[in-house]
This record gives structure tokens, C-alpha cells and sequence, in this order.
């Protein structure tokens, strides 16, 4: 049980790091305190990340889309937006802009790996887990987390394969509105 327990676990903080990050503050007020924007660069700035949230807003709502093909759509659509800032960007700016960029990447990836190894040290002191048990314990994760990824990918191939396009949509849509509602809190007691 203990076990289960873990794995159970490990999936809800995979699931929650794996997870589109919600987006924290105005990026049109960081890059304007960042790279100095005038008020003309600034509008500008705001006018573009205001059309890709609507763009986003709905690409999110489309429910009949693959989940590869919605990143895909999302990654081609992230380039967009930055060719269009790109052009209200001085070079010094961009060059700024990316080297900024590149620098939160890579704290991100150190805050995540750093919560990750706390998770694993709290398992392996709470459970006196000894090194070959830390080490199988985490590929056993691992490799059950790509079953769950393949089992869910099947059964929605399933799925879609017994119903209609429109009942398919539908039944996603209710599924998101079901998490959305469950994620702030609005679920039924």
C-alpha cells in the first residue's frame, strides 16, 4: 500500500510540474521594466500578447484537437507572437530579451530539479530507503508513469473511435469544465 501510495504521488507532482504554467503578471509590464520600452514599444508590446491570449483562450477551448496537435499549434503560435515583438524590439533589446529569457529557463529548471531531489531525500530519510530501493523506486515511477501516459492516449483513441465528432467535443468540453471547476476550488461537497 505504501508503495501504491508513492506512485500515486509521484504522478500528482508529475502531473502538476508537467502542467501548462498559468501565466504570473503582465509580460508586457516585465519587458518594459527589463528592456527600458518607450509607451509606443509598450502598447505595442500589450496589443500583441492581448491578440495571443484571445488566440490562446480559444485554441484551449478546442476540444477536438489532439494533445500533440495542440502543442504543436501553441509552439507555432508562441513564434508568431515573438516575431511580431521582434519587430517593435530594438537588437540590443532582443538580444536583452532573449539572454532574460534564457536565464528564468534555466532557474525554473533549477528550482524544479532542486524540489525533485528534495522529494526523493524526504523518501529516502522518511522510509530509511536504502540506495538500490531510492534508485528502483524511481525507475518503477518512471515506468509507470509512462504506462499511465500510454493507457490514457489508448483509451482516448477509444473513445473517439465509439463516438461522434460532436459527442466527442462535448463530452471533453464537460471534462474541462469539470477540472477547471475542481482546480479552483468549485467542486460539490
Amino acid at each position: 500500500m505504501l508503495v501504491g501510495a508513492l506512485m500515486i504521488s509521484t504522478f500528482i507532482f508529475a502531473q502538476h510540474d508537467a502542467a501548462p504554467q498559468k501565466h504570473r503578471g503582465d509580460r508586457g509590464e516585465t519587458m518594459k521594466t527589463v528592456l527600458s520600452l518607450d509607451d509606443t514599444q509598450y502598447s505595442s508590446i500589450k496589443e500583441i500578447n492581448r491578440k495571443y491570449e484571445e488566440k490562446s483562450k480559444t485554441l484551449r477551448k478546442d476540444s477536438t484537437m489532439k494533445r500533440d496537435d495542440k502543442f504543436k499549434a501553441y509552439k507555432d503560435m508562441n513564434e508568431q507572437r515573438q516575431s511580431e515583438i521582434g519587430k517593435v524590439l530594438t537588437p540590443e533589446q532582443t538580444t536583452k530579451w532573449t539572454a532574460y529569457k534564457k536565464e528564468r529557463v534555466e532557474k525554473r529548471k533549477a528550482e524544479g530539479e532542486k524540489r525533485m531531489k528534495d522529494r526523493e531525500e524526504s523518501l529516502r530519510k522518511d522510509l530509511s530507503l536504502t540506495d538500490d530501493q531510492a534508485n528502483k523506486l524511481k525507475a518503477a515511477d518512471k515506468d509507470a508513469q509512462d504506462k499511465h501516459k500510454k493507457v490514457t492516449e489508448d483509451h482516448d483513441k477509444k473513445v473517439k473511435s465509439i463516438l461522434s465528432d460532436e459527442q466527442y467535443k462535448k463530452m471533453n468540453d464537460m471534462k474541462s469544465k469539470h477540472r477547471h471547476g475542481l482546480r479552483r476550488g468549485h467542486h460539490k461537497k
